[in-house]
């Protein structure tokens, strides 16, 4: 159908929003600037709307300078330097009041005209200051001096030392990141030398994380000048890092963007919405049909608020529904057909568009919509009226969130969090391990069995203890360095030839592939086109197929490559994972992008792990296997005084494997004495495995916390089973405030762990005894109280081993299976030496779904296989029992 006028989505957190922001790191602005500024020698920049202010050393000459730029980049005036020599002040700062500038021994302060402000200087206690940051919460000044990084107050005593990467010139405070304060250090290290890290300032410590400016755009080369950060209005509603870059053949001012105002990146979200009818209204009056969809892909907002707006002939905008999504979930789909939108008779003649909106700020990031025509007589000024018999289309049956996965919990860290370690050098008795890998429940682990012959492969366990070893069939010197799992087999370079082995170290010659690169350092394999990739220290990377054919080759700028990591997890993958010998420690991986052949700038420098005082990067691999609900990334670090194997989380599965539906009936608005709320409940379990959770009823007020009236922990809820509840009633207490609830119904981990969700709101009068909180009243009826368990079992159409919960497991654990046909079902689990240790079906069974409970209590924790044999046929599952 063709569209006549486009209209907007609006989803916005906070007060201020930007149509201009695209992705954190972008490069927002860039220019070239010693030209302009006649002077090539430039250091120091900071930025006070709408002027940047850069020091330079006046190609040498005396006095040195303040140059003052409009925020495009062009020249505006300039100043003179007091005090200074050589090369002159370096890094710059503000407080909001002042320019502060620093050499030598003394931070100078200055008004943004260039007037010294003496009474506002500091004198340090270092000879040499090269850097300055301003931190307004504790108004201290954090300063890189003789080396070293410290942090002062206004008199100049020295709070805080602590060493700095080798190289910083450049400092910035970071007061908008949503998990912040940082301090961002601008380093000379990397390719190009142009490095950001980001520092903790409460905890003291480099993060891990850093972030490669790439070549500015008319740049040969370039190293890192100073660095600001600024909120200051750069783009409307966005947060903004820059800096000075010394460039050839010109030094260059650049901005990148961060973040929205209070933090937030703009919505990753898909809206749609369809005229199904005429879109012609007779003079009478009728009905508009549509359909609307809107996918919620992020989860970082606190509220998306959603409305529908008529507008009239260029007249204000009419709100005629709205709903305010709270505590949504990623991946929440709402999706409503044959949308029934009344349009009165009363309403004048003439051409509307119809709006899905924000309706309350007006900036648009995502858009969809049409006109219509109501027949009739038009009426210059007239606003269209909110019909009174409609329902809400925002208000959907169920809130589920559409990602995929079996996980029944999620994690709780953050990504790159160390999960695990193992001083594998110990074990392995070895002083030459290169490479590793995880498949199926085990760590393969390339030696060089200090420097004897052969080479070995080492095997251990989920804990990091040695199982068996067995000879690598290598070629020379060191042997095999990194591996790669295609999910079936393993393989191992290092020579021309990729040399396949299956899982118990068994030669699987028919399977090797003859590679492009001698050696293969890195190695990672795609199993979406089942191509291989490598790469070596500073060598190209290449993919290619299982017959050697070389698909692609190119560089990837770095010089130390080791290991390689397909990631095919990313939501806004797929990656491949450079572990690099660069970094302090050498130990950083990097972010390539395979379909666009570049790194993306993205980086993490893996700290010291174990009893490391120093180390390099090994192997490196991704994995879904060793922890149900986590995909993983590790490695090897070749370390000193031992080698170690560490895995760090990138992403989990979340999926509430249910559905839940909240229906408002009655009660609204509740009397200013008191009343009822009467609602319907409804909750299912639509997937082929029992769960456990918790089901709890939540009110809250004004947007306020929420209490939770009522909550209950359901066990082993099977996939027919159901909970609905008719014309349950909510008593109101008289004595709760007045004004808007929205009572919520939410599933999963009480209380922080939310899988789905449904809510409704109502109205209460405001009363007279002036409380502003509610309360739990007495009485409250529960509605998980009844679960139907006779209903419908789903039609099982395969053989399948559905799954274990949960898992992993202490002690117990539920394992269900499904059965197209009676017939001889055995189910038994083993240890991973294959011996078993429980069976726990042996005979016939009918078709449908099955269960059956393993106690544990009697074997140790550690990985265990669980076998269902039907009818010639075999599935296995992985358990883990973790004591």
């Amino acid at each position: 159908m063709k569209r006549v006028i486009i209209v907007s989505l609006l989803v916005v957190w906070g007060s201020i929003a930007s149509a201009d922001f695209h992705d954190q790191w972008d490069l927002e602005m860039h220019a070239e600037i010693s030209g302009a500024c006649d002077d090539h020698q430039l250091q120091g920049v900071e930025f006070v709307y709408p002027f940047f202010f850069v020091t330079g050393g006046n190609d040498g000459e005396e006095p040195n300078k303040v140059y003052v730029l409009f925020k495009d980049g062009t020249y505006v005036t300039e100043f003179d330097q007091w005090n200074s020599d050589g090369w002159g002040w370096k890094g710059l700062c503000q407080d909001g009041m002042r320019l502060y500038a620093c050499q030598h021994n003394v931070i100078y302060a200055f008004d943004v005209q260039g007037n010294p402000l003496p009474n506002y200087n500091i004198t340090t206690p270092f000879s040499s200051c090269d850097a300055l940051a301003y931190d307004p919460i504790l108004d201290h000044f954090w300063i890189i001096a003789d080396g070293q990084l410290h942090t002062i107050d206004r008199d100049g005593l020295v709070i805080q030392s602590m060493p700095v990467p080798a190289g910083s010139v450049g400092l910035a405070w970071d007061c908008e990141a949503p998990d912040g304060p940082w301090l961002w250090i601008f380093c000379q290290t990397g390719y190009p030398a142009s490095t950001i890290f980001q520092f903790d300032p409460i905890n003291l410590v480099l993060t891990g994380f850093s972030y490669q400016v790439p070549l500015l755009p008319g740049a040969a080369g370039q190293v890192a000048g100073d660095l600001f950060f600024t909120d200051e209005n750069w783009f409307e509603g966005i947060s903004c890092m820059g800096g000075l870059m010394q460039a050839t053949p010109e030094d260059q001012l650049f901005v990148l963007e961060m973040y929205l105002y209070a933090c937030m990146p703009p919505p990753d979200l898909d809206v749609e919405m369809d005229l199904l009818s005429s879109p012609i209204i007779p003079e009478s009056g009728g009905d508009l049909i549509l359909d609307l969809t809107i996918v919620i892909q992020d989860s970082i907002y606190t509220n998306i608020n959603l409305a529908l707006d008529a507008t009239y002939l260029g007249s204000p905008s009419v709100t005629l529904v709205e709903r305010t999504l709270s505590d949504y979930e990623p991946g929440m789909i709402i999706e409503r057909t044959n949308v029934r939108v009344p349009i009165s008779s009363t309403w004048a003649g003439g051409i509307y568009s119809l709006l899905l909106n924000n309706g309350l700020w007006a900036t648009n990031w995502e858009y969809d919509g049409f006109g219509f025509i109501k027949e009739g007589v038009a009426e210059s000024g007239y606003t269209a009226s909110v019909p009174d018999d409609w329902a809400n289309p925002f208000y959907i049956d169920a809130e589920v969130s559409a990602t995929a996965g079996k996980a029944p919990f999620a994690p709780t860290d953050d990504q790159w969090d160390l999960l695990f370690e193992t001083n594998a050098g110990v074990t392995c008795s070895d002083n030459q391990l290169l490479g590793a890998e995880f498949a199926v429940d085990k760590f393969y682990v390339t030696g060089g069995n200090n420097a004897a012959e052969p080479n070995q492969v080492y095997v251990l366990d989920a804990d990091g203890d040695l199982l068996f070893q067995f000879d690598q069939w290598s070629a020379d010197g060191w042997g095999w360095r990194d591996l790669v799992y295609d999910g079936t087999y393993l393989y191992g370079s290092d020579d021309d030839t990729l040399s396949a082995f299956d899982l118990d170290g068994n030669p699987v010659h028919e399977m090797d592939i003859l590679a492009p690169l001698t050696p293969a350092r890195g190695l990672a394999h795609d199993p979406a086109t089942d191509h291989f990739w490598s790469g070596s220290f500073s060598s190209p990377l290449f993919e290619f197929d299982r017959e050697g054919n070389l698909i692609w080759s190119g560089s990837s700028g770095l010089s130390g490559i080791y290991g390689l990591a397909w990631d095919q997890f990313a939501p806004d993958g797929p990656w491949l994972w450079i572990f690099d010998q660069s970094g302090t420690p050498s130990t950083t991986f990097y972010q390539f992008d395979p379909d666009n052949h570049v790194l993306t700038g993205l980086s993490y420098t893996v700290p010291l792990i174990g009893t490391s005082v120093d180390q390099i990067a090994g192997g490196a691999f991704l994995t879904n296997e060793f922890d149900i609900s986590n995909i993983l990334i590790g490695g090897l670090t070749q370390g000193t005084p031992d080698d170690q194997i560490f895995l760090l989380e990138m992403y989990w599965y979340w999926v509430p494997p249910s559905m839940v539906n909240l229906v408002y009936q009655s009660g609204s608005p509740v009397p200013a004495s008191g009343g009822q709320i009467i609602y319907d409940l409804y909750i299912e379990n639509n997937e082929m495995i029992p769960i456990s959770f918790d089901a709890w009823l939540d009110v809250e007020h004004e947007g306020g916390d929420p209490i939770t009236l009522v909550q209950r922990h359901i066990d082993n809820m099977q996939p027919w089973w159901v909970i609905s509840r008719e014309s349950m009633v909510l008593p109101i207490p008289s004595g709760w405030p007045g004004g808007t609830y929205e009572l919520y119904c939410r599933m999963g981990i009480y209380p922080g762990d939310v899988w789905c969700h449904d809510f409704f709101s109502f109205f209460k009068l405001p009363g007279s005894d002036g409380r502003i909180q509610p309360w739990v009243p007495a009485g409250v009826p529960n509605p998980f109280d009844q679960i139907i368990k006779d209903g419908t079992v789903q039609v099982v159409t395969e053989f399948k081993l559905i799954g274990a919960y949960p898992n992993p497991f202490n002690p117990t654990t539920t394992i269900s299976y499904a059965l197209p046909a009676a017939g001889t079902v055995e189910l038994s689990v083993f240890d991973i030496s294959g011996r078993e240790v429980a069976k726990l079906v042996d005979g016939y069974r009918d078709e449908g779904v099955h269960e059956v409970q393993f106690d544990a209590s009697c074997v140790s924790s550690g990985i265990y296989f669980c076998r269902l044999t039907y009818d010639g046929r075999v599935e296995i599952e992985k358990l883990v029992l973790m004591k």
